[in-house]
């Protein structure tokens, strides 16, 4: 062997060894240049807004029939002899958002967790419901409409402000507020917002993701208001023709 032969060798063993000791630093991989890593990270989370989006459109197809919801529940009030609601030409739509202390598979998480099934069903019996943001899994918290991956969202239209009242602070659903500072960190801003829909429309989270905002920069107005602020329907009817 050659001393020029056996020096290449030293120096081949010896770039293997830098890029085995590279890949032992990023668990396997050879290291990626801070660029493709920018470029990999911007694709995941253009791959993670279309998971969204698509979650989204199809809890849209299937709520498409939401609003037969109180003809059918009328209808079959009607059988047992109770006269029909009249459904009114506004219906309010809230929403409310939270972060969470832990991922939803953390222990810490556990009470929450167990009772979203109980309460999402409560809702959907209470008198006044009309439909609620959901997809396949039955509530909403695969959605994260953020780029803060902790932040859930909770998204419904009812008949009536003193309906959703009575469901948000006088049934079981009281018990998830009084805990909810076991499960969620404290906000600094508005999280909860209300406003006035036309009956048969379905809010879109970007819509509510606007209502919050709108809250947040001019506080309580026809376009986005409180339980402790509201506005009657007739207000809602304005903005909405005003913003048209």
């Amino acid at each position: 062997m050659s001393a020029r032969s056996g020096a290449d060798d030293m120096s081949k063993f010896q770039k293997r060894s830098r890029v085995s000791r590279t890949e032992r630093r990023s668990g396997g991989h050879p290291a990626l240049p801070s660029l493709t890593l920018r470029i990999l990270n911007r694709i995941a989370r253009r791959l993670k807004q279309m998971i969204v989006l698509r979650a989204h459109a199809r809890l849209l197809r299937r709520t498409a029939n939401t609003y037969d919801h109180e003809r059918r529940r009328d209808e079959s009030n009607a059988d047992q002899g109770e006269k029909p609601r009249v459904t009114s030409a506004m219906h309010l739509a809230q929403v409310n958002i939270g972060r969470i202390k832990a991922p939803l598979d953390d222990p810490i998480m556990a009470g929450f967790v167990s009772r979203l099934d109980d309460i999402n069903a409560l809702a959907e019996t209470t008198p006044g419901f009309v439909w609620r943001l959901q997809t396949d899994e039955g509530n909403a918290t695969a959605l994260r409409p953020y780029d803060d991956d902790r932040i859930l969202v909770n998204l419904s239209v009812w008949r009536t402000m003193e309906e959703l009242r009575e469901f948000v602070y006088r049934s079981r659903h009281v018990e998830l507020l009084r805990a909810r500072e076991e499960w969620f960190e404290k906000f600094e801003r508005p999280y909860a917002a209300l406003w006035w829909i036309p009956a048969g429309h379905i809010p879109s989270v970007d819509e509510a993701k606007e209502r919050l905002a709108r809250l947040e920069r001019d506080g309580p107005t026809p376009f986005a208001f409180t339980f402790q602020q509201p506005f009657p329907p007739e207000a809602g009817l304005k903005a909405l023709a005003a913003s048209m």
